[in-house]
């Protein structure tokens, strides 16, 4: 049906990268909340301006809850907080997730954020076996 669905209505206006390679001082979350503030910014934006945070649970930390303690992190309380863990379309989906949410009256403002650090925090054990994934020892 001609004229339906969301292409078209919204807009992507902010967008930044986090530090990339090794970067064993942030942990993918501390990268998350980096690439969100500077999207803000990028945007021209404050985070009085945004009402949503969607993000894409890291693969090196994955966490419940993902998006709330990114907010929490901040000091933010979004009205809409969501996160986003869909495998390989987990992006696309989220930035589709955002548009719906801004249809349906749920938010106004969308930060859609993803980010990990694989290269920081994976380690082969000793053997050449096993990978070990996270910021924490168990």
């Amino acid at each position: 049906m001609a004229g339906s669905g969301l292409g078209g209505k919204y807009a992507l206006i902010g967008m930044a990268e986090s530090d990339v390679g090794i970067v064993p001082d942030k942990s993918p979350r501390e990268l998350c909340v980096q690439v969100t503030l500077d999207a803000i910014r990028d945007a021209g934006l404050t985070l009085a301006d945004v009402d949503g945070l969607i993000t894409c649970n890291a693969f090196a930390e994955p966490i419940m809850y993902h998006a709330e303690a990114v907010a929490e992190y901040i000091g933010w309380q979004p009205r809409h907080c969501v996160t986003v863990n869909t495998g390989g379309g987990t992006t696309f989906m989220a930035l589709n997730m955002a548009a719906a949410a801004i249809e349906a009256g749920m938010a106004d403002t969308i930060v859609v954020a993803m980010a990990d650090s694989l290269r920081s925090f994976m380690t082969r054990a000793s053997d050449g076996g096993a990978i070990k994934l996270g910021t924490s020892s168990l």
